[in-house]
């Protein structure tokens, strides 16, 4: 028997119960059915009964759908764009203590979408959020007393977000101690958090722990490993990386020495404007025309 036929019956007898309860004016089915009508998910998606729907809840009190009603007006989803409906929602949502919209708030504040951009204020909504586990507040937060030079505060709040699995926030561990910012400098402890965050393909992790396999900074040189994060940052775009592996088989560092290759990372670095790229594929065609000089 088909699985998804066999569960009809129970969609059908939940959506009945669900709109009984919409009818009768309950806030959280009213919510419910606008996540479903938001979505399509089991009934043809519709954003103006979404709207509706949560606007019913909303007015209730419902805090989910007024944070909904909030990402609507900010995103122009169903509805005409506006920047100031979203912020009143948010807020009426984020005073409940809706950890999402405490977050969309701090967004608000640091972008100045509506309002005037005010970094206290994004920071002080992050925190609320962050407080709660929000993973995208600790990480914005962190970001927010990075850029301020509070280091201590920015490591505190990267630690919570990477401890949730946030790559980004991984990165910039492994940076700080690297660099020694907000804690004592450990090179050590740097690369196990750029490993955390290059195994989750983070491309700017893998190309800095194989700068730091390539140069042996804290822990011993090892050109094969340099080689390998370098090739998997690199096939992500990464520019840095491109030009790394150029001159890793322009000189035969871990590999088979061989200009070809070399050629076509230093021409992958180039096209993306680097400098060093252009440099570095210039000397590879002198090269090759004094080896193959022409007829």
């Amino acid at each position: 028997m088909n699985d998804r036929n066999s569960n009809k019956p129970h969609r059908v007898i939940f959506l009945a119960s669900l709109l009984k309860a919409v009818e009768q004016g309950d806030a959280e089915a009213q919510c419910e059915l606008g996540r479903m009508y938001a979505s399509g998910a089991g009934i043809p998606k519709d954003s103006k009964m979404a709207f509706s729907l949560w606007m019913g809840a909303a007015n209730q009190g419902n805090a989910d759908a007024q944070n909904n009603l909030g990402l609507m007006f900010a995103n122009g989803d169903g509805v005409p764009q506006d920047f100031r409906k979203a912020f009143e929602w948010f807020q009426k949502a984020a005073e409940q203590g809706h950890a999402w919209a405490q977050y969309h708030l701090g967004l608000m504040y640091r972008n100045g979408h509506g309002i005037p951009l005010d970094h206290q204020k994004a920071a002080e909504w992050y925190e609320k959020a962050a407080e709660q586990g929000h993973l995208w507040a600790q990480h914005d937060l962190a970001a927010l007393y990075l850029n301020g030079q509070d280091f201590s505060k920015a490591l505190k709040w990267y630690l919570k977000a990477a401890e949730q699995g946030e790559p980004d926030s991984q990165y910039n561990i492994g940076i700080m101690y690297l660099k020694g910012r907000g804690t004592s400098q450990n090179p050590q402890k740097a690369m196990e958090w750029y490993q955390k965050a290059a195994e989750q393909g983070h491309d700017g992790a893998q190309h800095d722990l194989g700068l730091m396999y390539a140069t042996g900074l804290g822990i011993p040189q090892d050109f094969q490993k340099a080689f390998y994060w370098w090739t998997a940052s690199a096939e992500q775009g990464n520019v840095h990386a491109q030009y790394h592996l150029g001159i890793m088989y322009k000189n035969g560092y871990g590999v088979p020495q061989d200009n070809s290759k070399a050629s076509e990372w230093a021409l992958k670095a180039a096209e993306q404007g680097l400098p060093e790229a252009k440099k570095l594929l210039q000397h590879l065609m002198e090269q090759n025309e004094y080896k193959h000089p022409r007829p």
